[in-house]
């Protein structure tokens, strides 16, 4: 049995839509020892979990709010899990993720200001305890996969030193998602990521980022 949640939020009209995916389950001795504790009133012991967080996801963008949206598959993520819907989040990608990443205000934490820019040294601070540290706690393994946009100028800040076990994706706000560059003024950076190695070669260059994480 797996408990999916949706959680999709309208952030910043200036970042392109990007997902960033949690998914946390059951570590393998859990697991195990789930299998050979299972009786009629457990079925598996622990659930999988995975957040979706939707960058420029309005309201009405949506199969379930809006029949001329198609989005099937959504929808059926919707229907089987627990669907968050009455929240506010920030107006830009960093602080709504910060917010969900912490269980805190954004200025709780120092980041309820803006997103945090590609040459900007700042991060969410690494003495707060972060939601794929918590699962850790509890016995999960942790991924990620997608944007983080939750600061990268120093390895402590990116995801593999916040908890998460493994990290497929990009750290900046936006990218190419054939190229997987970001433009910055005349700059022009490759960030494709896998665990704390910059990702290249025949596998993901030239491929669209979308199929990428899904695949």
């Amino acid at each position: 049995r797996a408990v999916r949640m949706v959680w999709s939020s309208f952030v910043e009209l200036v970042c392109r839509v990007n997902l960033l995916c949690h998914v946390f389950r059951p570590s393998q001795q859990q697991a195990r020892d789930s299998v050979n504790r299972r009786s009629d009133r457990s079925l598996s012991g622990k659930p999988n979990i995975l957040f979706v967080v939707a960058d420029d996801l309005g309201w009405n963008d949506v199969s379930w709010h809006n029949r001329n949206i198609h989005s099937p598959t959504l929808e059926r993520l919707a229907a089987d899990g627990i669907l968050l819907d009455q929240y506010y989040v920030l107006p830009t990608c960093t602080p709504s993720r910060a917010a969900m990443m912490t269980g805190k205000y954004p200025y709780r934490v120092g980041r309820q200001h803006m997103y945090i820019k590609p040459l900007m040294p700042a991060g969410l601070p690494v003495n707060v305890q972060i939601m794929p540290q918590y699962f850790k706690q509890a016995g999960y393994t942790t991924h990620a996969v997608g944007k983080w946009h939750l600061g990268f100028c120093h390895q402590n800040y990116t995801p593999t030193f916040r908890g998460f076990d493994t990290f497929y994706g990009f750290y900046l706000g936006s990218q190419d998602y054939y190229f997987h560059t970001k433009e910055y003024y005349d700059d022009r950076g490759y960030d494709f990521r896998l665990n704390e190695k910059i990702l290249r070669g025949p596998e993901v260059e030239g491929k669209y980022s979308t199929d990428l994480f899904v695949n």
